[in-house]
């Protein structure tokens, strides 16, 4: 039987209805920006947008920097903008 979570998984990746164990990982060690001149580590996003493209750097929380409100957040404010 395929789990729920599959199932919905499967309309983005059609192959994930055929994964029948889903394991629970240990919390990874994520890297943090540091803040040269004022010899901090930064607690946020940092966002560096260039000409064809838009990083963002400090993503220490990949559940919230896969949210439709930051990714609609990004567009707006450097993709829109760089648009004119």
């Amino acid at each position: 039987m395929t789990s729920r979570l599959a199932l919905g998984a499967s309309k983005l990746v059609p192959d994930a209805k055929h994964i029948r164990k889903w394991e629970k990982m240990p919390a990874g060690i994520r890297s943090q920006l540091f803040h040269n001149p004022s010899k901090t580590l930064e607690q946020d996003f940092v966002v560096r947008s260039g000409h064809l493209s838009t990083h963002v750097l400090n993503a220490v929380s990949p559940g919230w920097t896969s949210s439709i409100p930051f990714a609609k957040w990004i567009v707006a404010k450097y993709i829109l903008d760089s648009l004119g």
